[in-house]
Formats: structure tokens, C-alpha cells, sequence
């Protein structure tokens, strides 16, 4: 998930990214990271949860 770190980040400037891919392959840790350290505000949403999914914070 690396490789598309830059790619994210760009993206991230004007529009919403989803992150999907097959399991434990470092999606959430992926996000998280990025939310952590890039200096953008946003929430991470995860789809196995309902409340997520219903759109609750």
C-alpha cells in the first residue's frame, strides 16, 4: 500500500479517497498514517461497523 501513499495525498487535496483491497494488507494503518501525519482533518470510517455505515459519529 506504499507505492500509492503520494497518490493519496494528492488526491486528498480536493477530493474524498476510498481505500479498498484485499484483507491485511495495511489499508486502515494506511489511512490512519496518513490522517496522523499529513495534516489533513477527517474521520476514518470503516465499513464492517454499522454505525459507520448509517453515517453516526
Amino acid at each position: 500500500m506504499r507505492y500509492i501513499h503520494n497518490d493519496i495525498l494528492q488526491d486528498l487535496e480536493r477530493k474524498m479517497v476510498f481505500i479498498g483491497g484485499p484483507r491485511q494488507v495495511g489499508k486502515t494503518f494506511l489511512a490512519q498514517h496518513i490522517l496522523d501525519t499529513a495534516g489533513f482533518s477527517g474521520r476514518y470510517f470503516n465499513w464492517d461497523y454499522g454505525r459507520d455505515r448509517q453515517g453516526g459519529i
